[in-house]
């Protein structure tokens, strides 16, 4: 015990510094000593090392370790420059946990061994900036002591040759690790204790480490903002989170298909069969039917039904927005670390998961980058493309769009109502006067008599007006008629057959058909060009 404090400023001791269970009132002034041995400040047995003033250690040198296991420091532990030629051990022991009321300083600290701290409870700070340790970081859990610190962590510019392990720590304030190296696993499951700061961050910004084991993204803080801009990782650790039941595995499975590939072609087959429909005309409007259905239950087959890579690191991605505010702001958002995970799951062969963190990139790119108008195209893109990543997608358009032209095409062919100029004159004639005339007409010379069947003669009537209108009737198959309208550079030899009518009442036929022959030009490139992986290898990259 001693009651004021000791001073050995750059004292020399060739063999241990022993003051286990000692009791210091004062401070312990020790900085620039040399040990020959090993620093013993620990407890022991029932006693432990306390300091009511600091314990200084700036530019000390141990030969072997520090120990100050179950230490009860109520001020600073000063240990800068410090160099330990074994581990620093700054941890629980037994029901003694280590605690310090002040800042652990150990900035420009050189530890050979281990830097131990399982179970510690720091009040300050833990400052380490351009620490250099040749063993493991260990600032997790010990039993039922967890690391905790209700300052912050800072390990800006540390070199540690083995594992960070924060397992089960538990912080109050931010944690930076900027510039940090870590050549083997970072190992994170960290929760964040009732904090009445409102800016708390854990940096990782330049921060290398071998691998990340982060329990699937969720081992960071929660409502703490993630700063990933240059954070490298080797590997992220398989970390699997969905149910092996056999009822889950069968619905990540069905989640693969690509629905709308036969959806579309199911409903309108069912479709006919269920109205008891067998006659041409009912094919046109079981193919709008088929084409609604399909566009609903299809377009977004790749949703996910269980959880997946990507599922989890999109939702570590979207901590990097203040407190869990996914809507990224142009000043929050960069593409460093969505690009990084594009790269590893590529390299790892998750291709599925590749491009959907992609097409999360493009969509914050979207909404924080692009003007308006450019803005609703994209989002169009997006939704029937997923930005030329999702063959299903493309697919699923393509098909829909055909189904929806076919149907069109059918009921065109059944006509529009509207009376005819010589209707007077068929009605003097007895002859009932058609309401119908055709959409699709065919490509014939008109004619100037009408066919007409009276009770039992047939015979000639001379009209007025020549007729030449003629449907098309037969003459196409609405699905070949279609597709021939749809599809550039193809020819079925039907488009040319008929064309709409130039009459009035079918202007809006001969608009819709324009537009359908333009969206089918955008349709099939996009699909080309997604179906190629054209506009994949350029979203990833």
């Amino acid at each position: 015990t001693a009651a004021g404090d000791i001073n050995l400023l750059g004292a020399k001791i060739t063999s241990n510094l022993e003051m286990d269970g000692a009791e210091l009132s004062g401070e312990l002034i020790a900085a620039n000593v040399t040990v020959g041995g090993a620093a013993l400040l620990r407890a022991y047995g029932e006693h432990r090392f306390t300091a009511a003033g600091d314990i200084n250690l700036l530019g000390a040198n141990i030969t072997n370790n520090l120990e100050m296991s179950g230490a009860e420091l109520s001020g600073m532990l000063v240990a800068e420059n410090i160099t330990i030629g074994g581990a620093a051990f700054l941890r629980a022991f037994g029901e003694h946990r280590f605690t310090a009321a002040g800042d652990i300083r150990l900035l420009g600290a050189t530890i050979t061994g281990n830097l131990e701290m399982d179970g510690a409870e720091l009040s300050g700070a833990l400052i380490a900036q351009s620490v250099t340790i040749g063993g493991n970081a260990l600032l997790r859990a010990s039993g039922e002591h967890r690391f905790t610190a209700a300052g912050d962590i800072r390990l800006l510019g540390a070199t540690i040759t083995g594992t960070l392990d924060m397992g089960g720590a538990e912080l109050s304030g931010s944690a930076n690790f900027t510039n940090a190296t870590v050549a083997g696993t970072m190992r994170l499951r960290v929760k964040t204790l009732k904090s009445d700061k409102s800016d708390i961050r854990f940096n990782l910004t330049g921060t290398s480490v071998g691998a990340l084991e982060d329990d699937g993204g969720r081992g960071f803080p929660t409502g703490v903002r993630l700063i990933l801009d240059g954070f490298k990782y080797g590997g992220l650790e398989p970390h699997e989170t969905t149910d092996r039941s056999i009822w889950s595995r069968a619905q990540r499975r069905l989640a693969r298909v690509p629905f709308a590939v036969w959806a579309g072609w199911f409903l309108l087959f069912g479709a006919v069969g269920i109205f008891g429909l067998d006659t041409h005309a009912a094919w046109g409007p079981a193919a709008l039917v088929a084409a609604v259905l399909g566009l609903v239950v299809g377009l977004f087959g790749t949703v996910d039904l269980g959880h997946t890579r990507a599922t989890e690191r999109l939702a570590w991605l979207n901590k990097q927005y203040v407190r869990g505010n996914v809507k990224a702001s142009p000043d929050l958002y960069t593409p460093e670390p969505y690009e990084r995970l594009i790269k590893h799951f590529r390299t790892s062969g998750h291709y599925r998961d590749a491009w959907r963190v992609a097409s999360e990139r493009l969509t914050i790119e979207n909404g924080v980058q692009t003007s308006r108008p450019l803005r609703f195209a994209m989002s169009l893109f997006h939704l029937f493309f997923d930005y030329g990543l999702s063959p299903v997608h493309a697919l699923s358009t393509f098909t829909v769009c055909i189904l929806l032209g076919w149907g069109a095409v059918t009921i065109a062919d059944q006509g529009f109502a509207q009376r005819l100029p010589f209707e007077a004159e068929l009605s003097r004639a007895g002859i009932s006067a058609p309401h119908i005339k055709p959409v699709l007409e065919l490509s014939a010379q008109p004619v100037s008599t009408l066919a007409t069947k009276d009770g039992a003669h047939i015979g000639l009537v001379r009209v007025a007006t020549p007729v030449s209108h003629i449907p098309c009737g037969g003459e196409i198959e609405p699905l070949l008629y279609a597709i021939d309208n749809f599809i550039p550079a193809i020819d079925l030899d039907q488009r040319n057959r008929c064309s709409v009518s130039t009459d009035d009442g079918a202007l809006w036929w001969r608009i819709g058909r324009a537009a359908y022959t333009l969206l089918g030009w955008i349709v099939t490139s996009l699909t080309i060009l997604t179906l190629s992986g054209i506009l994949r290898r350029q979203a990833e990259t």
